[in-house]
This record gives C-alpha cells, structure tokens and sequence, in this order.
C-alpha cells in the first residue's frame, strides 16, 4: 500500500514515501520564479527532455508526487502551482483563462525551454491543449487525462458527472464552528476518486482542497467561464487521451469523439482503479502510459 506522509504548517507539504529497496528515486527540488505577477512555485525532478506537469483545480504539484519520481528516471520533470494554488502567488485580481496560459508561457520561457512535452489532468488539460493550440513550436507531446468532449448527439448521458456538477462547489458550502460542511465536502473526494482508491489517497485532496479554500480565487471559473476555444484541427501536435476507468467525467465516446477532433490523436485504455485522482490512485500505471508515449519515435 502506498503511503503518503502528511506535514501541517501554513502550507501543506505531502511527501510520498517510498520503498528503500532498488535505486532511490531522483530527487525532487522546490523552486521559485520571479514572474511578473509574483513568485511562482515549482518542482523538478530528473534530467533530459523536459516534460510539465499541469493539475486540475483546486489541487497543486502535489497531486503528482507519486508520478514525478517515475517520470524522473526518464525525464526533466517539472510541475507548476498555477497562480493562486499550492505555493504559489495569489493573484491580486481574479485571472481569466487566457490570464493563467499567459503565465504558464512565462514559465517555460523563464525556464529556458526551447521544446516540452505536457502532460494535463482534467482542468490542468485544458491549459496543456490551449498551450499547444497557441505554442505549438515549443511543444513536443502532448498528454491529456480525465478530459474529453461531448459529440453533438450523444448516444450516452454521463448521469453521474451531471449530478456533480449541479452541486454547488465545495467552497460555497458555508463554515460554520461545528464543522458541517466537513463531511459533504468529504464526499465529493471520495466519489470523484475510485471505489478501489486507497483513502489515504482520498485524504490528500480533500486537504489540499480545504487548503485552496482559503485562497481568494476558484481556477474552474476561469476554465469554465472560457468561451474562446481553438480549433485543434490546427493542432498538429501528437495527443493522447487516457483516464482512469472510474472517473465519470469521460466514457469511451467522448473520448473517440475527441479523438477525431485531433489531426494526431490515439485514445490509451482506461486506467483500472483511478477517478479523477489519477496519478495519485495509480501513479505506476499512469507513468508507464505516460513514458510509452512520450519515448515512441
């Protein structure tokens, strides 16, 4: 069973732990870039060709410290804390869209980065398809997780991705002191995460969530609030979709479907025991695919 360590303090610092037998994994460092809104904060891990990592809302880089030490061993890994999330800056005014792609392209030019591979879960797939719409000389490969489009005529309803969303977000359920918003807000974690999914696992985005919280701005109202998308018939960029099995926000059509939309585009098998949460549900599986891909000619 995989564990994850826990430390408490203004932030939130979660450590995966990992076996002592076989080669240590490559180390992961903290860093700050002094962009023009602030300090952001990133970590790497690894050396040569460069991937990114992009998490969905409301988490941060800690949503794959399980994979980055896989990816490491083939990679220079690096994963950001988009503005206002983890360890990074809080914007002094509510960024749009287009507002976070343009930091994130201040990040890889800050970094030096002639040409990066990007990898996106859910929300954070928006910013890694959009970046190679509008960069698509800086990016290699392109990764996509728990994210697809709805066909015009849907032959299936996602029923359960619907009854979520028409929930209100977990940081409009009122504080109170004796602490009733805890366990619906707790809910939410564990139905977007698999049945299958190691609770410790569950815990860790619950309490990056509560963490976010506190933060001003909600980066889903950003992505959601977007209406300017690219046509990604122009998106020459090779793409591959994969989610996990019980992430209910994607099925086998939407995923085809958004295959078609890509000039180079291939659909991975789903994901066995993983929601919305994938690579920290199953990290080894989700690096595997993640490498094939990204290593194939």
């Amino acid at each position: 069973m995989r564990c994850i360590a826990m430390l408490f303090s203004i932030g939130l610092i979660l450590v995966p732990v990992f076996s002592s037998a076989g080669d240590a994994p490559p180390e992961i460092t903290k860093h700050y870039a002094d962009l023009g809104g602030g300090q952001l904060h990133y970590v790497t891990a690894g050396a040569g060709d460069a991937v990114l990592l992009l998490h969905q809302a409301p988490l941060s880089h800690a949503e794959f410290l399980e994979t980055i030490p896989l990816l490491a061993r083939h990679f220079r890994v690096i994963a950001w804390d988009a503005p206002g999330h983890g360890a990074s800056y809080i914007p002094s005014t509510e960024y749009a869209f287009l507002d976070y792609l343009g930091v994130l392209h201040e990040l890889v030019e800050y970094l030096g980065l002639e040409k990066v591979h990007i990898v996106g879960n859910h929300s954070g797939a928006a910013f890694a398809r959009e970046y190679a719409a509008a960069h698509p000389d800086k990016v290699g490969k392109v990764v996509l997780s728990g994210s697809a489009r709805e066909p015009a005529e849907p032959k299936t309803e996602l029923t359960k991705a619907n009854e979520f969303l028409s929930q209100p977000y977990s940081r409009s359920l009122e504080l109170d002191a004796e602490g009733d918003f805890l366990p619906p807000t707790w809910r939410r974690y564990v139905t977007l995460a698999s049945p299958e999914a190691d609770r410790n696992v569950v815990l860790a985005a619950f309490i990056i969530g509560l963490d976010a919280r506190t933060k001003p701005y909600d980066m889903h109202h950003a992505i959601f609030g977007h209406d300017g998308w690219s046509d990604y018939r122009d998106v020459h960029t090779p793409i591959l979709l994969l989610s996990g099995a019980d992430d209910f926000f994607v099925n086998q059509e939407r995923l085809d479907y958004t295959c078609t939309i890509f000039p180079d585009c291939e659909v991975h098998p789903s994901i066995k025991g993983a929601g919305a949460f994938i690579g920290m549900e199953q990290p080894e599986a989700y690096a595997a695919a993640i490498i094939e891909f990204l290593q194939r000619p």
